[in-house]
């Protein structure tokens, strides 16, 4: 199908208006750069078909895990339990997008992995805030002795800005001004708790201003607010850092056109009251006729990939609140609050509806796998950077006896680098038995591997 789209008058002149999208296997370009915002109905159907079929480039889906693992990073395998939507509204397609990379992978940005985990840590604190004792069993709240302790925690890993810590609600939408200020309570989205809120603000949330002034070493000449002291707190961007999660799968590595990787697939919202949404009609009655709009999601049972790190700028600060940290590292308690977020609340849009939902129960297993990958895969490099006498040396030692004997017998056939290998196997502990006892009961097989060696300089003896 051509599809109507509006081009600059140079690039018409290389395709004609209608044929681009038949020309383009970029399913990210096609997505970013030649969208059809004002297509309804079948057209609409047709061009997104076109974008789930077009062409994806797998080579970052199958190094992402062992670049994570490069950068020293923590890494959770979290597999897709619904279809995934991520970005909506982030493209040209109104409330319709998706978030693929430059080589058409489906991702998740790392604001919304720092968001998913932050998201879950609050509502962590807030339980622990309403029933004021510790939740049994909470893997989120189990690293820390009080809510103070979490709390300073949260505001360490994530990070701030000024109006996070403003405890208050906003004057138009009545929201609350900061979600550490609403983690001190929990209401049914009104105001009933805002005393409660307040006093464990005054209990909790002061003290931990005060001593993040302290671990951020602030003067005390430039406290200059004893009532408001979070006026006194600068930005601070966290301690820990949050990669872009990839679709992926370890079995990639041995497959890279792995299949069903990275698959989108047609979703549909309907909307059962179009006149009454346009203002055309004063009731909602249901004698419209729903019009289904489809959209890309991103297909269920995708496996995912997610790394956090370690701000290395903010080793100092990590220095100085050691004992807040005693019991885990900061990227091992983002990591939990992540997976507890991933398999709790979901990450990205529809999340209420069931889009989002992760199961983390394989990481165990594909760590392993992936780390037992990556391991062949640093062997190999060091075996290709071997001289090739080394190399020869290293497969010839993996022999029978043999073939080990079989390989002497071509002595006239081998190369010179092959030579050499075979000499230094016959040296190795691993083959020096072999050759002794080839010096006693077949020493017509090792008389000209003896002649070579002596020619080699410096001479190499053999028994």
């Amino acid at each position: 199908m051509k599809f109507p789209i509006s081009l600059p008058k140079d690039i018409q002149k290389i395709f004609p208006s209608g044929e681009i999208c038949s020309k383009i296997e970029n399913r990210s370009l096609l997505m970013d750069r030649y969208a059809l915002p004002e297509a309804k109905e079948e057209l609409r159907r047709a061009w997104y078909q076109t974008v789930q079929t077009a062409k994806c480039y797998f080579e970052k889906a199958q190094s992402w895990p062992y670049f994570l693992l490069q950068s020293r990073a923590k890494i959770l395998f979290g597999r897709l339990r619904s279809r995934l939507l991520v970005n909506t509204s982030g493209t040209v397609m109104e409330n319709a997008g998706l978030a693929l990379d430059r080589y058409g992978i489906p991702y998740i940005p790392g604001s919304a992995v720092k968001g998913c985990a932050r998201r879950m840590a609050l509502l962590a604190l807030q339980e622990w805030c309403h029933k004021r004792t510790k939740p049994n069993g909470d893997p989120c709240c189990e690293p820390f002795d009080s809510c103070e302790q979490m709390l300073t925690a949260i505001a360490l890993v994530f990070g701030w800005v000024p109006q996070d810590w403003i405890p208050r609600r906003k004057a138009k939408s009545n929201e609350p001004q900061s979600d550490f200020w609403w983690a001190m309570a929990r209401d049914p989205l009104d105001q009933s708790a805002d005393s409660v809120r307040n006093q464990n603000w005054d209990d909790i949330g002061i003290p931990v201003i005060k001593n993040l002034l302290h671990i951020l070493e602030i003067p005390k000449e430039k406290q200059k607010h004893p009532d408001a002291p979070w006026k006194d707190l600068p930005s601070f961007a966290g301690m820990v850092s949050f990669f872009p999660a990839y679709v992926c799968s370890p079995e990639v590595h041995l497959n890279p056109t792995y299949p069903n990787l990275g698959t989108l697939t047609l979703d549909i919202v309907n909307c059962h009251h179009k006149k009454y949404y346009a203002g055309e009609i004063d009731e909602a009655m249901d004698i419209e006729d729903p019009e289904p709009i489809p959209f890309l999601a991103v297909e269920e049972n995708q496996l995912f990939v997610f790394g956090i790190g370690m701000v290395q700028s903010a080793r100092p600060i990590f220095q100085r609140s050691r004992d807040l940290f005693a019991k885990s590292e900061p990227t091992e308690i983002a990591l939990t609050w992540l997976r507890a977020g991933l398999e709790t609340v979901g990450i990205g849009a529809k999340t209420n509806a069931g889009y989002g939902w992760f199961d983390c129960s394989e990481n165990n297993k594909l760590q392993s796998q992936v780390k037992e990958i990556q391991k062949k895969q640093e062997e190999q490099k060091r075996l290709a950077s071997l001289p090739p006498e080394e190399r020869y040396k290293i497969d010839y030692l993996n022999l029978s006896d043999n073939d080990f004997a079989e390989k002497a017998k071509q002595i006239q056939q081998l190369s010179q680098a092959e030579k050499i290998g075979f000499v230094l196997a016959l040296k190795d502990k691993k083959k020096r038995d072999t050759a002794k006892r080839w010096a006693k009961k077949k020493p017509q097989l090792l008389k000209p591997w003896q002649e070579f060696a002596k020619t080699l300089n410096p001479p190499i003896e053999l028994p």
